[in-house]
């Protein structure tokens, strides 16, 4: 059994030896560059689109504190002439909206990072 596995290595040795001889190189090499290339253009389309998504919902950010404004003016306006009922819808309205804000504005500081790591990656 020794010589028969001793055999099979040296064959396989040889193969391996014959199929070093026979790959070229410079394809070889130019393969690999191509397929860094191709890795890199997946990771500058990726950015891209996390850059758009952040400013998608930076602009609903915006718009959402904007209506929470709105709403605060209401609210106060509704306190000040004795509205109770539209007072509670507003405050309701109000902490829908703020929940809004603060998930948007994480979402916002998560797509910060996930771009700077990729930024990152890139200038590497």
């Amino acid at each position: 059994m020794g010589i028969m596995t001793r055999l099979t290595r040296l064959c396989k040795a040889d193969i391996h030896g014959v199929m070093d001889q026979i790959e070229d190189k410079g394809l070889v090499l130019a393969q690999c560059l191509r397929e860094m290339e191709d890795a890199m253009s997946r990771e500058r389309i990726k950015l891209s689109r996390l850059s758009a998504r952040r400013d998608n919902l930076k602009a609903n950010l915006k718009a959402q504190e904007e209506l929470a404004q709105k709403v605060d003016q209401d609210l106060y306006e509704a306190v000040k002439k004795e509205k109770d009922d539209i007072a509670k819808f507003l405050i309701r309205k109000h902490k829908t909206v703020t929940g809004v804000v603060q998930k948007l504005d994480l979402q916002i500081q998560e797509l910060n990072r996930d771009i700077s790591r990729l930024q990152q990656d890139l200038e590497e």
